[in-house]
């Protein structure tokens, strides 16, 4: 089994793939920077566990992290358990899509995976809505070449922000399908619902325009809420983040590349 892991600021999502590249379980833990590498082996083996996987079934890994502090723990741990250092997505690292960018090390590792997850089930041109503690909408052309993406605060982090004022403080989410509240809770639920889903629909119409896209993929939380919303036919992918984590692990083990 190869055991797959990204690191994000909030979250950090495990998933372990068999040979025949099945997805054997999907966990996630709350993202902790002070955690030490013995404490990280034994949060990502309990929660294997209590998915009914052993972690001595684990032969290797992939790693994603966009938490530089992390990175080296996170990659001892999975030698903890794996018995070899994991693959880290970083320069170098073969994704099957090509960046075309002055500076390819800006693009998030999450983000690289998502890309690559979802080339990885649907023909390109596409647009991939990934929607995270932010929303990022990225687009690839016909010749798999990665043209961009747009970054806007998502749900988790809008509602932070909302929340910073004393009126919202003890505010919650729910998507809804009202356009507008008569209660506080009621106008923050209608105004993140169609303001997130709205800025979602928009920048991938434009993008769709520019790549000449009929196929839009998205993933994550919420993503679901947005595809029944969509008018462009989106299409929900579960997964994408440690699909493509293990999609790129499978590209480089066969050059040999760790």
């Amino acid at each position: 089994m190869i055991l797959a892991v990204c690191i994000q600021n909030s979250i950090t999502t495990l998933a372990g793939y068999s040979d025949d590249g099945s997805r054997v379980f999907s966990a996630s833990t709350a993202t902790d920077p002070r955690a030490t590498s013995d404490r990280l082996a034994v949060d990502y083996s309990q929660l294997m566990m209590l998915y009914g996987v052993k972690p001595t079934d684990a032969s290797g890994g992939i790693l994603a992290s966009v938490v530089p502090a992390m990175t080296d723990a996170a990659s001892d741990a999975m030698k903890r358990i794996t018995g070899r250092r994991p693959m880290t997505v970083g320069p170098g690292t073969r994704t099957g899509f090509a960046i075309e960018s002055s500076n390819p090390s800006e693009l998030g590792a999450d983000i690289v995976a998502v890309i690559a997850g979802a080339l990885a089930k649907f023909e390109p041109p596409l647009v991939v809505a990934y929607f995270c503690d932010m929303l990022v909408v990225a687009a690839v052309d016909d010749k798999r070449r990665f043209r961009g993406c747009a970054i806007m605060p998502g749900v988790k982090t809008s509602l932070e922000a909302l929340k910073s004022a004393a009126l919202f403080s003890s505010l919650g989410f729910n998507f809804t399908d009202a356009p507008m509240g008569l209660t506080t809770k009621d106008a923050v639920n209608s105004g993140l619902s169609y303001g997130i889903s709205g800025a979602a629909e928009a920048l991938a119409r434009r993008m769709c325009d520019e790549v000449g896209a009929d196929n839009v993929v998205v993933t994550g939380e919420q993503a679901g809420e947005f595809a029944s919303r969509s008018t462009l036919g989106a299409v929900e992918a579960e997964g994408l983040l440690c699909d493509g984590l293990y999609a790129i692990y499978v590209k480089n083990a066969q050059t040999g590349r760790r």
